[in-house]
């Protein structure tokens, strides 16, 4: 007996030994984006001006050099959203600063202009972006806005709607202020009437409409006058069609996105995705990382979070001078860009509400 004693507890030495380590170390997918907003932010510290912040995407593709958010509506609710997992005084302050800046009582609102005797919208998807960010951060940090003063701003949100709606968007933009202007039309903040909403929804329609003009009959995104291939933008484009047709609903619009990262699925094998043979951007950052994860998951793919981890390294916090900058390098020009169109698309596909 006691020898068998000795050979259970030899054997569980051993098993013990050999097993794995647990790693410890390891965030959850959650924890992970909380931590890139906060590593973000912390960068974002050293730009705010008092009014924005700067950024720079100096891509030859882009050119938006040494640039402020104040007064862009996009750009002061995407880099306020960096901060919504902090909840220091500070953060509070800049969060609302940069809001209120845009869609506060006093901000002048300049929504059309005339144009051969036509009214034409001076919104675009970019405005539509915003308005959402915007609600995400009046949803999710209650603390930082009166009652009144959110009122005021959702007001201003739902006066701005129709005309960014009504932006002349086409390519991957139209597919992007349609799937951010349903999600407006939806979010619980916003109070449409059912006729409103009728109109706006078929308003939604017409311009994913605009966006198809983009694909081909394979599935394939082209854009410009020269039809290329962008891989960056074929995953944004796939996944606004996999949310309109999951929330419009709309098998049509699934079914194309289905095909669509079908193709990408194909045509990157895990831990291979690059850029060769795209238009633009000529560079990958976490953002693209994330949408082809996130392409995985949509395809039913358990294996969809091995894709993010894979395909993360090397990418992201790569400024050796500011470590904790989040950008994408463009491999050919040499730049690092501020990829600050991470927390858009993240926003809209991952809903994380607790602060850390």
């Amino acid at each position: 007996m006691k020898q068998l004693m000795r050979k259970l507890l030899s054997i569980i030495i051993l098993l013990s030994i050999l097993a794995p380590l647990p790693s410890w170390g390891a965030l959850s997918f959650s924890d992970e984006i909380k931590s890139i907003y906060n590593s973000y932010s912390n960068y974002l510290d050293t730009q705010w001006t008092g009014s924005g912040w700067n950024y720079s995407v100096p891509s030859r593709h882009y050119q938006e050099t040494d640039k402020n958010s104040a007064s862009n509506l996009r750009m002061q609710a995407t880099l306020a959203t960096a901060y919504r997992f902090r909840t220091d005084e500070e953060s509070a302050r800049k969060i609302r600063a940069a809001i209120v800046s845009v869609l506060g009582p006093d901000k002048p609102m300049v929504h059309s202009i005339k144009n051969q005797g036509k009214t034409v919208s001076t919104r675009s998807f970019h405005d539509m972006i915003g308005l959402y960010l915007a609600l995400r951060v009046l949803e999710e940090r209650e603390d930082v806005f009166g009652w009144a003063e959110k009122a005021l701003l959702i007001g201003k949100i739902e006066q701005i709607f129709p005309w960014a709606l009504a932006g002349l968007d086409n390519e991957n933009r139209a597919l992007l202020s349609a799937a951010y202007g349903l999600a407006i039309l939806h979010h619980p903040l916003t109070n449409f009437s059912p006729a409103l909403q009728k109109r706006y929804a078929k308003q939604i329609r017409d311009k994913i409409k605009v966006g198809l003009k983009a694909v081909d009959s394979s599935g394939v995104y082209h854009e410009s006058a020269g039809k290329q291939y962008s891989l960056h933008y074929h995953l944004v484009s796939a996944l606004m069609l996999s949310y309109l047709g999951q929330n419009l609903p709309d098998k049509n619009y699934a079914a194309l996105a289905r095909k669509m990262l079908t193709r990408t699925h194909g045509w990157y094998k895990l831990g291979k995705l690059n850029w060769q043979g795209s238009f633009r951007p000529t560079g990958i950052g976490l953002q693209t990382v994330l949408l082809r994860a996130l392409g995985e998951k949509y395809l039913g793919n358990k294996n969809w979070l091995s894709y993010w981890q894979a395909e993360k390294k090397n990418r992201g916090f790569i400024d050796a001078a500011h470590p904790q900058r989040l950008v994408w390098k463009d491999d050919v020009d040499n730049t690092l860009n501020d990829d600050y169109s991470f927390m858009n698309m993240a926003e809209l596909f991952i809903r994380i509400a607790e602060p850390l």
